[in-house]
């Protein structure tokens, strides 16, 4: 077969090689590049398959990352939320003393006023210890 002769000489029969003759070397080659072709699909298919699986796994983690995050998302809002009602309690507290202690504060100015200048001086300067002690000066 590795002589000019053998390929116009068909290894079947003997005979003169035409175009019609189907040698066995043709046969050969032809199931060889039918098992090329069928391991190349096997191939591909196995490709393809390796490829789906790691976009499942991609979509998963990017999922579980989406899942993450929202839980994250979430207890943020929650302890935002939690902190603007604390925040919302302290400020309606704050009011509630505030409108108390001015209706009180206001009795107290009405006494006051009938009070002598001296009394009336030292209730002021109370009031004002009171209402204001990071203000005042050191006796």
């Amino acid at each position: 077969w590795d002589n000019d002769v053998c390929l116009q000489v068909c290894e079947m029969c003997d005979t003169v090689r035409d175009q019609s003759c189907v040698s066995r070397s043709a046969r050969e080659d032809a199931a060889v590049v039918t098992a090329r072709l069928v391991e190349l699909a096997e191939l591909q298919k196995q490709q393809e398959a390796q490829r789906a699986e790691e976009e499942r796994v991609r979509k998963e983690h990017q999922a579980e990352e989406e899942r993450r995050l929202n839980a994250e998302r979430e207890k943020e809002r929650r302890r935002m939320k939690l902190q603007q009602e604390e925040e919302d309690r302290k400020r309606s507290a704050a009011e509630s003393w505030a409108s108390s202690r001015l209706s009180k504060l206001k009795g107290e100015l009405q006494v006051i006023k009938k009070l002598a200048p001296s009394m009336r001086r030292s209730r002021l300067r109370a009031l004002q210890l009171e209402l204001h002690p990071d203000k005042q000066p050191t006796e």
